[in-house]
């Protein structure tokens, strides 16, 4: 069958990928009865199992996303109804020009957002850095601009041996609060490391095994005391829901 159309959906909800599918079945032969819905069987099987993975694709990546269809559909995998016959396709995916547009429009509000978000993070980071040293806190508490700050200190009885103990455990303390916003530190090593794990979960290729690998590591999570990690694993080990298939971690079934 060769060259069949399929519409994907992208991660993107009113953006779809306009895509072509020749599918191979093995043995050459189908079935000699009813050829019509055979046919239609394929592509169903075909489509839905594109659409599994174009669900969760960014159409801002045209290459990655045709060269991640393109391996879900290589696959092996079994005609419904005929365990003897098995599906392989190949399939192009393409964004016809509205999606284009729609993309580009996309694109550029997220480059506008991550702009703002760049410096509001680089101002917000050189902030707190100054602030980390109590002095340069306390100092900046008494500045003009500061609101309810400066009321407050205006009737801060610094002179009360208490009162000043209060007071400077307190800029210490937020201080050294500020002290942890730091720009996270990604070298060489970190990078190295994420490669290796990510090799290392590549190499589990049956479902069963992703999620035991995903328990284990929820369980060993949990036990050294980080909790919301595993929480967040957890919640990948759960079967998406039925009024969305296509949402998930990938760790569900393929379809067909």
């Amino acid at each position: 069958m060769t060259a069949f159309p399929a519409v994907l959906p992208t991660q993107y909800p009113d953006i779809a990928f306009t895509a072509e599918i020749t599918a191979t079945t093995y043995p050459d032969q189908l079935p000699g009865h009813d050829t019509a819905g055979l046919a239609r069987l394929v592509r169903a099987t075909l489509r839905r199992a594109a659409v599994d993975a174009a669900a969760r694709l960014d159409p801002a990546d045209l290459p990655g996303a045709q060269d991640a269809l393109a391996e879900h559909l290589a696959g092996c995998r079994p005609l419904p109804g005929h365990p003897d016959v098995i599906l392989q396709a190949q399939i192009t995916a393409v964004l016809d020009p509205t999606a284009t547009e729609a993309t580009a429009v996309l694109m550029r509000a997220r480059r506008s957002q991550a702009l703002e978000d760049t410096v509001f993070l680089q101002a917000a980071r050189a902030r707190a850095h100054a602030l980390a040293d109590p002095a340069i806190l306390a100092a900046a508490l008494t500045m003009p601009g500061t609101g309810t700050w400066a009321e407050h200190l205006k009737d801060f009885k610094l002179t009360d041996e208490s009162a000043r103990t209060n007071f400077i455990k307190a800029l210490t303390n937020l201080s050294q609060l500020l002290a942890t916003a730091r720009a996270p530190a990604t070298g060489p090593a970190d990078l190295q490391f994420l490669e290796i794990l990510r090799t290392f979960f590549s190499r589990f290729e049956q479902l069963h095994q992703r999620r035991m690998l995903l328990a284990f590591t929820s369980d060993y999570m949990r036990k050294a005391g980080h909790r919301d990690l595993a929480d967040g694993l957890d919640a990948l080990l759960e079967p998406p829901g039925p009024a969305d298939p296509a949402e998930g971690s990938g760790l569900s079934e393929p379809a067909g």
